[in-house]
């Protein structure tokens, strides 16, 4: 998405984490005043804020979603579930805590084909190690995933029947963003929360241009704040359309319409590198982090992945593999290329790429070398020190999914997973907003062995 840069007052933060705990999500807050912001933002907007990019983790506050109602509910045993909504994986993870062993998914069930958790392990990439045993695992990605849909998912400001995914701080306050609905589809699918995901999905047709894509920023009220997609949310939302289909059926056409319009916009094709948007065509200023090899295949893009490897060695610094924000924009990995060590990742973990392993080994290098307390935001190109001061999901997700490349970097992988969980949960001051909170949480599902190609499942 189209990168923003926002700097939070610490205080302003750790107020929004004591009032998580308190359960305050649903009183109206006040934008905090501190705030500096940079953007950069291309294709047609109507909005004089920027851009559909990664959120700023930084010591992030909220407004508290202003008069947003959450729609989750609290059991007598504590159990979250959401007005409506499928508590299944919850319930799975439950029930399979005593038996929680690698390679021993939850069976199959009449309404679904992967039920969470599933636990299984690729040939390729390293798992967290024993000293985070399976059940720690399940119990830590579904307490995320409560905290996450409790705090993050509403039907407030959605046409009726649907939800949406809140970014919190914006700005503006309470906005959603395409790249929210990609991630939220992706984490209910892997989840098991099918009515959850069809809630999430209404809302993206609800918003869709003339493409047939989703308009990339909504304000608070349903207006459309940034007009054109985005390209990463939209391939997100066809692969989780992809594993919808297999998880529970009936998703085949629609994720194929997606993909169709993706390719007829002009947003992604074989020959060509993602563009930033359907309103944004062979732009000049692009997102490396939109090449996003591991779906390319199913999409059936698969010259793209050549093209696009090819691409990244041309950027990619010499000795530490990390990738600018921006082409032609600021030259810093921040709160865009954060997520290049997922996707390439994900390639890695899924298929085996020789080409993710090239291009994720140093980068790896570069993280454990820095350690789990280094990761934080922005940082330099060139792999000295670290530049940025927010310590957030946002990277030790991601970087945990590099460093699955190899064994070698064994309790990195360990650490890393549980810096993201608690990184997540708020539980260190600032640090819980949606862009950290998503991105963490699906990170975790990958380290856990519960996000993969359903379409090849690892047996």
């Amino acid at each position: 998405m189209r990168g923003n840069v926002r700097i939070w007052s610490t205080a302003s933060a750790f107020l929004w984490s004591a009032c998580l705990f308190a359960g305050c999500a649903n009183s109206t807050g006040t934008e905090p005043a501190t705030t500096t912001d940079t953007a950069s933002n291309t294709g047609t907007t109507t909005s004089t804020t920027s851009s559909a990019g990664g959120s700023n983790d930084s010591t992030a506050s909220s407004s508290s979603v202003g008069t947003m109602t959450n729609v989750s509910t609290q059991t007598e045993t504590g159990q979250q579930t959401a007005t409506g909504a499928s508590s299944s994986a919850a319930s799975s993870a439950a029930s399979s805590t005593a038996a929680a062993a690698w390679n021993n998914p939850t069976p199959a069930t009449a309404t679904a084909k992967f039920p969470f958790p599933q636990n299984r392990k690729g040939t390729f990439c390293t798992y967290p190690s024993s000293a985070v045993p399976v059940a720690t695992l399940n119990a830590r990605v579904s307490e995320a995933f409560t905290q996450w849909k409790q705090y993050l998912v509403s039907s407030t400001g959605a046409p009726s029947g649907t939800m949406r995914v809140v970014d919190p701080q914006g700005p503006p306050a309470s906005r959603t963003t395409s790249e929210g609905i990609g991630y939220g589809m992706l984490i209910t699918v892997y989840m098991n929360d099918k009515t959850t995901f069809d809630s999430i999905w209404g809302y993206a047709k609800a918003h869709f241009d003339g493409h047939q894509l989703m308009n990339w920023e909504i304000d608070s009220g349903g207006g459309t704040l940034g007009s054109g997609s985005a390209t990463d949310a939209d391939e997100d939302m066809a692969w989780a359309l992809l594993m919808a289909d297999k998880q529970w059926g009936g998703y085949s056409s629609p994720a194929q319409a997606l993909i169709g319009a993706m390719s007829s916009s002009g947003e992604v094709s074989s020959s060509n590198f993602p563009n930033i948007g359907d309103n944004s065509p062979n732009a000049q200023n692009y997102y490396p982090d939109y090449f996003s090899p591991a779906y390319y295949s199913a999409f059936g893009f698969t010259g793209l992945i050549s093209v696009g490897y090819s691409r990244f060695n041309q950027l990619k610094n010499a000795t530490t593999n990390l990738l600018p924000d921006e082409v032609n924009g600021l030259q810093q990995f921040a709160y865009d290329a954060c997520r290049i060590p997922w996707r390439i990742g994900m390639d890695f973990c899924f298929t085996g790429s020789s080409s993710a392993q090239a291009f994720l080994g140093p980068m790896a290098t570069y993280f454990v070398g820095q350690g789990v307390a280094g990761m934080v935001l922005p940082m330099l190109l060139t792999g000295g020190p670290a530049t940025g001061s927010s310590p957030t999901a946002a990277i030790s997700g991601p970087a945990g999914v590099a460093a699955m490349v190899s064994a070698a970097n064994q309790s990195f992988i360990d650490a890393a997973f549980n810096k993201a969980y608690q990184n997540s949960l708020a539980l260190q001051s600032g640090t819980l907003n949606y862009f950290g909170a998503s991105l963490g949480l699906i990170a975790m599902l990958v380290e856990s062995g519960n996000f993969f190609d359903y379409s090849n499942p690892p047996q």
